[in-house]
């Protein structure tokens, strides 16, 4: 389909990405005219780190937080070279809504439901899909840390 319209993946990632940004600002500062957004965003931080059956922590990627009540926006922590990631809503403002989230991990340049499953992968599929990774967690307003994710 994207072949259809002329456009290198790439350039849909770009547009992905700023519409990301966009629509992440919109709901956080509002429309304008009216109230100000209600969406609940907490400037807190919370971290965690993903591991591989191993126990050796899996060095690039992202983590994404699938709500499971409004707001409906995604929290991702973009994982570093030791495992660690910090959880950002919609990927660009540093905090996160409270709630119930389903979770998975993606490989760099993973975008679900546009990507094939990528060669290579160093842990099982099923995490890349929100319904089979089987990853849940809750954050609250005292979450500062999650569970270490460990891919079996």
């Amino acid at each position: 389909m994207i072949r259809e319209f002329g456009m290198r993946p790439v350039t849909v990632v770009r547009l992905g990405g700023l519409l990301t940004v966009a629509v992440t600002l919109l709901l956080v500062t509002g429309c304008g005219g009216g109230e100000p957004s209600q969406v609940p965003l907490s400037g807190q931080v919370v971290k965690g780190k993903v591991v591989l059956a191993s126990g050796k922590p899996l060095s690039k990627g992202k983590v994404v937080l699938w709500p499971q009540q409004e707001p409906m926006m995604q929290i991702m922590g973009k994982i570093e070279s030791d495992g660690t990631f910090t959880l950002k809503a919609a990927g660009v403002a540093v905090g996160v809504s409270h709630g119930d989230f389903l979770v998975t991990v993606e490989p760099e340049g993973y975008i679900s439901g546009l990507t094939a499953k990528p060669k290579g992968l160093q842990y099982p599929a099923k995490y890349l899909n929100d319904q089979t990774s089987g990853l849940k967690v809750t954050i609250t307003p005292e979450t500062t840390e999650l569970p270490t994710i460990e891919l079996k």
